[in-house]
């Protein structure tokens, strides 16, 4: 195998996730944008999620392209030189993708393994004895979270405590 295209492939391993960081940032920056410049708290209409995914996965590819691209360039540069392919180049791609990988599988999972607050509120009106519960969850001026459930009786929520 040419070494061009084996390092395009180096390459393009871990340009997947920095590709997916990528496209997630832009995607951010856009609904940012639209956010504090043209909608604000005013509804948005239907195409501004079009808009933010087709940047998202064009500046995936564009940047998964340019990865790739580095990686053939690398290659082609090494065969013009004759230099041999390293194998470390092979294990320093692998471990980065891993370490990538790795990242956000922990950074997602204080997300994913964390009961949400509202699940947390609903139980603690049912424990509380609240019937046909409807909860609300609120922030106090302290920036703690506090957990209302709804009171028949008076038809009002009542305050039962703090969630966080």
């Amino acid at each position: 195998m040419k070494q061009r295209y084996l390092y395009a492939f180096i390459f393009g391993i871990p340009g997947v996730p920095i590709s997916a960081f990528a496209a997630i940032f832009a995607g951010g920056a856009a609904a940012g944008l639209f956010w504090i410049v043209i909608f604000g708290d005013n509804p948005w209409p239907f195409w501004t999620e079009w808009i933010i995914t087709a940047i998202g996965v064009m500046v995936f590819i564009i940047a998964l392209f340019f990865i790739v691209k580095i990686g053939f360039s690398v290659g082609k540069k090494r065969e013009i030189e004759n230099i041999p392919i390293n194998n470390k180049h092979i294990v320093i791609s692998l471990a980065t993708t891993a370490l990538l990988v790795f990242r956000m599988i922990v950074f997602q999972r204080g997300y994913i393994f964390k009961k949400p607050q509202h699940k947390v509120c609903y139980d603690l009106c049912i424990q509380k004895g609240y019937e046909g519960v409807s909860t609300s969850v609120g922030r106090e001026i302290s920036g703690k979270s506090m957990c209302s459930c709804w009171n028949n009786a008076t038809g009002k929520y009542d305050e039962v405590g703090n969630i966080d």
